[in-house]
C-alpha cells in the first residue's frame, strides 16, 4: 500500500475502500458488485474475512492516533436492483477475527 512503511507492512494485499462513519458509528466500508442478490451473511463467501483483515490493518496503522474500529459495512450493488447493506457488529467481526 501506498504511503505505508516498512514498520506497517504485513504483506497484505488489496485496499481498504473507506474508513466512514455510518449512523455515527465509524466503521471500515467495502463495497462489491454482483449480478445476484447474496441475501444471507454465508453467501458472502471470503469478504467478512476481508473485512476483518482491513479492520486489522487499520487499527495497527492508526492504533498511536487513537482510533479504534470495530465495525464493518459492506455494500454489494446489484444490477436492476437496491443494493444490499450488511453490518458487522463487533461480536461478529470478532469472531472472524478469530478463524
Amino acid at each position: 500500500m501506498s504511503g505505508v512503511s516498512e514498520q506497517h507492512n504485513k504483506s497484505y494485499s488489496g485496499k481498504v475502500d473507506c474508513v466512514a462513519s455510518y449512523k455515527g458509528i465509524p466503521c471500515i466500508c467495502e463495497w462489491k458488485t454482483s449480478d445476484k442478490p447474496k441475501e444471507s451473511i454465508e453467501r458472502l463467501y471470503e469478504y467478512p474475512l476481508q473485512l476483518t483483515v482491513y479492520l486489522g490493518a487499520v487499527n495497527d496503522y492508526y492504533g498511536d492516533c487513537g482510533i479504534k474500529i470495530d465495525r464493518a459495512l459492506l455494500v454489494v450493488a446489484i444490477p436492476e436492483r437496491e443494493a444490499e447493506v450488511f453490518w458487522f457488529e463487533p461480536e461478529v467481526m470478532q469472531e472472524y477475527w478469530e478463524k
